[in-house]
């Protein structure tokens, strides 16, 4: 907006300007939200016109200085920031990564702090970490830059004295924008938050019961039969675009789904009745390299899930640890040169699911009980992590992103349902805080290109779209192997930020808002993989390696990744409706089938339900 704008209404004297937006070039799209939606928020009515201190409230916060200039390569800030700072009630500091790199933001802050404003500083976290730079062994990336986190004396000289900003937290699982937004607006103009959130949501309330009965005006217009039968999935003309505007504003009668407190509630009673199973059958296991009956990626998968559980006891927890010194004793671990390069475990050709999943198990061990291990416990767990990977490292030997199911004869023969757990198991351990051999840019690179290669590997034949079960096939995409690959790359755009292309969005959303009329049967299906490989004798073999997929635990795991990249990507009202309602049915219709199911199964189909159930939480 123009610097020419008239003095903000109800500001103390002498400001022109409620607020000033400092923010780094890199994150202008949240500059440009944030600026908006100050400017255009109206204070319900009953705070509009109150008298605090100084400040009369005002119907809008109008006007905000948000520079849109690049800033100079050199010197200090122009003459037209510095006076704007000086004409600003308060300043808003849009923190990140971003932020800590520029100058210019820590610049905007120091002056304000040197004029004896640092109380009228209200920062907003929307990615990075607070306060991460004074623990640089997380891995965590610092968001508040130095004269955010330091004193700052009246010369401008930054001090050795802490400061302890209290932010708005925008970032996903942390407050999200709506109550991020609220503080700020609350500390602008000096009012209670929790005063404003109350009366934001009777005002929210006044606005569906609006549009509530515009709807049913509209509705008798054009017939509410009419209306009726689009809602009820008829296939009438014009019935997709009226279901897409109920679920817009959330006013669907005949497509009504659980709340999300009865989703969280039946999620919870279905793990615990499979936890107690897992549990029961993971007491019973000794592997044996001479008499396989339950191997490595058994138990992998069963420590994941069990310590994945948000609901499970510490007592359980540490019933499941001891499987892990079966999984690395010396009878169990093939060593090549000195280091490992496979389990004794499997009766066939041996597969990467054993080192990724016991990779995700030690990732949640290490992730979740740090905090409670001995020095020595720690350092033979980041043993058996470093070997686990170690053996990892064999399955994708071009390091161009893609893995393979076997050792295979072909480095290229790449398979996308290995290459897409592999890529969960990583997000898990970048999640968690734990590397790659020890090595963070290493981790977030194998990300990157897993991401990346899973991206080039996906397809759209005759209408059908997704990942082919063979990257050299000529079949149609398979839909259940697409949900795998949905849900870590739904998981890498939430994590990390990484784009989705528009492609591949549409497919995921139509897929998985279409879960919402699937039924639980069949709960399987099993795909052919043909290895070629070279066995000890240096004869050529060929061997068929069946991998069995089961639909329902990764539906879960996608719908929830794909859940968190809407509120990031800002995707629309009716898309989320529609991801939530296939949530709903998943977990509130369908999960009777699915324990009657699982509970005449082997423990690695208990361990794959209880760790997609795991991510409803």
């Amino acid at each position: 907006m123009s610097t020419n704008a008239t003095i903000g209404a109800g500001a103390p004297s002498g400001c022109r300007y409620w607020a000033f937006i400092s923010y780094s070039q890199r994150d202008a799209r949240w500059a440009d939200w944030l600026h908006k939606a100050i400017e255009t928020y109206r204070f319900p009515r009953g705070l509009a016109g109150r008298h605090i201190g100084a400040i009369t409230i005002p119907h809008r916060l109008f006007p905000v200085f948000r520079d849109q200039d690049e800033l100079p390569s050199a010197g200090d800030l122009s003459q037209k920031i510095r006076e704007a700072l000086e004409a600003s009630h308060a300043l808003v500091v849009i923190c990140s990564p971003n932020a800590v790199a520029s100058r210019w933001v820590n610049e905007e802050i120091r002056l304000f702090k040197a004029m004896g404003r640092g109380g009228q500083i209200f920062p907003i976290i929307v990615d990075g970490e607070p306060n991460a730079s004074d623990r640089p062994l997380s891995g965590l990336i610092e968001c508040f830059p130095p004269a955010l986190r330091f004193g700052v004396a009246a010369d401008g000289t930054l001090s050795d004295r802490r400061s302890e900003p209290l932010a708005a937290d925008a970032r996903e699982g942390r407050g999200g924008r709506t109550n991020a937004f609220l503080r700020l607006i609350a500390g602008i103009a000096g009012v209670g938050f929790d005063d404003l959130r109350r009366r934001e949501d009777v005002r929210a309330r006044r606005r569906r019961l609006t549009f509530a009965a515009a709807s049913v005006a509209a509705a008798l217009c054009v017939g509410a039969a009419y209306l009726g039968l689009a809602d009820a999935n008829v296939g009438v003309p014009g019935g997709a675009v009226i279901r897409d505007q109920l679920d817009r504003y959330g006013v669907s009668v005949l497509r009504r789904f659980a709340p999300h407190e009865e989703v969280l509630r039946k999620a919870a009673l279905a793990r615990a009745q499979i936890r107690q199973g897992v549990l029961a059958m993971a007491a019973t296991i000794t592997l044996n390299p001479a008499d396989y009956k339950v191997g490595v990626w058994d138990v992998g998968q069963a420590v994941s899930a069990v310590y994945r559980d948000p609901d499970v006891s510490r007592r359980d927890l540490d019933l499941m640890t001891p499987l892990l010194d079966q999984i690395f004793r010396d009878d169990m671990v093939l060593i090549v040169n000195g280091r490992p390069a496979g389990w004794l475990d499997s009766p066939t050709l041996p597969r990467a699911e054993s080192p990724i999943w016991t990779t995700l198990a030690l990732s949640e061990v290490l992730g979740r009980a740090s905090h409670e291990l001995s020095a020595t416990t720690r350092n033979k767990l980041a043993g058996y992590l470093d070997a686990a990977q170690a053996i990892a490292d064999s399955y994708h030997p071009l390091r161009d992103g893609g893995w393979n199911i076997a050792k295979e004869e072909k480095a290229e023969n790449h398979y996308v349902y290995t290459t897409a757990l592999a890529l969960h198991a990583l997000l898990e351990l970048n999640s968690k805080g734990v590397c790659w051999h020890g090595d963070c840019a290493r981790l977030r690179e194998m990300i990157h290109a897993a991401f990346d290669w899973l991206i080039n590997a996906f397809v759209a034949d005759e209408g059908v779209t997704g990942w082919r079960r063979q990257i050299d096939d000529d079949k149609p995409p398979d839909l259940d192997l697409n949900l795998y690959a949905y849900g870590a790359i739904g998981r890498a755009a939430a994590d990390l930020s990484y784009p989705i292309p528009a492609k591949i969005e549409k497919a995921a959303l139509e897929q998985l808002i279409g879960l919402a009329k699937r039924s639980y049967y069949p709960s399987q299906e099993d795909i052919e993989h043909w290895t070629r490989y070279v066995d000890d004798q240096g004869k050529r073999q060929l061997v068929n390696q069946p991998t069995r997929l089961f639909w329902y635990p990764w539906a879960l795991e996608a719908l929830v990744q794909w859940l968190r990249y809407a509120d990031r990507a800002q995707l629309r009202p009716e898309s989320i409706q529609g991801m939530q309602r296939s949530l709903s049915h998943l977990v509130v219709d369908l999960s009777d089938a699915m324990l009657g199911d699982v509970s005449r199964a082997p423990i690695f189909v208990k361990a794959e339900a209880l760790y997609g159930l795991c991510a409803v939480r």
